[in-house]
């Protein structure tokens, strides 16, 4: 008996270590957090500087925008294109036949814009600026519409110059 002795106190011995050291935490156990690691390095060359800068650069100053120029003057340094003018002068006539109040003075068409110069009273007038800003007028037919400040006639009449601008 003497030589089964170390086998049976060995056994239990070796099955309490194995399972002392298989077991799980259990949930009443306190919890231990994995140590944080240091942060993650960077390796990566310093920026260069400019010699004697140390305060950023301010972005270049532009220069201002040209002023926009007088239509008048834009109208008249284009050439006449008699093949587009032609017709649009005459799609105009049609058009400006429809405006109220003023009388038209006159149209002229160049190479992408044409010139309608109105006169009547000031009431005529804006009853005619109305009417060529609407469908009666120039609505969907020319791209924009520039008008020029009223001439003061004399007799208290008023000439006004409307440019019509197209794509072209």
């Amino acid at each position: 008996m003497r030589r089964r002795w170390p086998v049976l106190v060995g056994i239990p011995a070796l099955s309490a270590a194995l399972a002392a050291a298989c077991r799980q935490p259990s949930d009443s156990a306190p919890s231990r957090e994995p140590e944080p690691t240091p942060a993650a390095r960077v390796a990566a060359p310093a920026q260069p500087e400019l010699p004697g800068s140390a305060a950023p650069v301010p972005p270049p100053k532009l220069p201002p925008p040209p002023p926009p120029r007088p239509a008048a003057e834009t109208f008249a340094e284009e050439t006449r294109d008699p093949t587009w003018a032609a017709p649009t002068e005459a799609a105009l006539a049609q058009r400006l036949a429809k405006v109220r109040g003023g009388k038209i003075a006159g149209t002229e068409c160049r190479h992408s814009q044409c010139q309608i110069t109105l006169a009547g009273t000031p009431g005529e007038i804006k009853k005619s600026i109305a009417d060529l800003e609407s469908h009666r007028g120039l609505h969907g037919f020319a791209r924009t519409l520039v008008l020029t400040a009223p001439e003061k006639k004399p007799d208290g009449s008023l000439l006004l110059r409307a440019y019509a601008v197209f794509e072209r």
